[in-house]
């Protein structure tokens, strides 16, 4: 199983106030086999990103071009995967990816489900995004899910994954680099 929590990160993340470091996320850290094998999916949906919306691929793929290579996932325009399982995200404006890029928004799922729609209220649009399905948006744009209806708690499993470049990426020193960053703050820092 991919996830065990309700939401998370995997691939990698740049620094922040209280971790000041650029790293893999503790997802990739901890089970690396099993983010090994995330990636030739991801690599599809790159492809469908850069086929259906080449000019925000392009801009992309710059960036990750120019981005030490220890934090972009191979063979694709991403640093960073949320995770999110059986999770209704409220409405909201995603920060901290890349403006000039898209998300690109898929899922798995199993069982009988009903809801948990995609939704951008500006457009009055709703998706619903089911196994291996692509949805490339401005995720700059408010949006949302639907709640989940007629499902039977246990029965069901809907892991949604928005795959994007993390801006503040570009700024990281390789993974060693970093490490002797970790180093100067001291000790507690590598934990």
């Amino acid at each position: 199983e991919l996830l065990h929590m309700y939401a998370s990160m995997i691939g990698y993340t740049d620094r922040y106030v209280r971790f000041p470091l650029c790293r893999k996320t503790s997802f990739n850290a901890k089970n690396p086999i099993l983010f090994e094998r995330t990636v030739p999916f991801l690599k599809e949906v790159s492809g469908v990103f850069q086929e259906k919306v080449p000019e925000r691929f392009a801009a992309q793929k710059a960036k990750c071009d120019a981005s030490h290579q220890d934090y972009v996932i191979p063979g694709t325009v991403f640093t960073s995967v949320t995770v999110n399982k059986n999770f209704r995200v409220a409405a909201h404006y995603d920060a901290g990816d890349l403006k000039e890029g898209f998300g690109c928004l898929s899922s798995i799922s199993k069982g009988k489900y009903e809801g948990s729609y995609t939704v951008f209220p500006a457009f009055r649009l709703g998706v619903d995004l089911r196994t291996c399905d692509v949805l490339l948006a401005d995720v700059h744009e408010l949006h949302a899910n639907t709640p989940y209806r007629k499902c039977v708690p246990g029965k069901y499993e809907r892991i949604a994954l928005v795959m994007y470049y993390r801006e503040g990426i570009i700024d990281c020193g390789s993974l060693d680099e970093e490490i002797q960053r970790a180093k100067s703050f001291g000790s507690g820092s590598l934990s």
